[in-house]
């Protein structure tokens, strides 16, 4: 992956498209809370797996981390939201 040196990503690493959800959570039929996804954009992502370092500080933090997803600024993106990427 190229960044330049002030910090954007070449639009060629960009191949890949992910969507930004957010979580919401709504009342199933028996009263239940479901959380349930909502996509709040699709963009265009650099998606690289983690180094074995990488990897291992990163689960410290949050066990599910496997990749590195970069964007584009974008003010939909916050702490909040997760990324979706189905793999082919």
């Amino acid at each position: 992956m190229s960044v330049s040196a002030g910090g954007r990503i070449s639009a060629g690493d960009l191949r890949h498209r992910v969507q930004v959800q957010d979580v919401t959570q709504s009342v199933n039929a028996s009263g239940g809370l479901v959380n349930e996804p909502v996509v709040l954009a699709t963009v265009a992502a650099a998606i690289e797996p983690l180094s074995g370092r990488e990897a291992e500080y990163a689960r410290q933090m949050h066990p599910t981390v496997t990749h590195r997803v970069r964007v584009r600024h974008n003010d939909l993106i916050t702490p909040r939201v997760r990324f979706y990427w189905a793999a082919k």
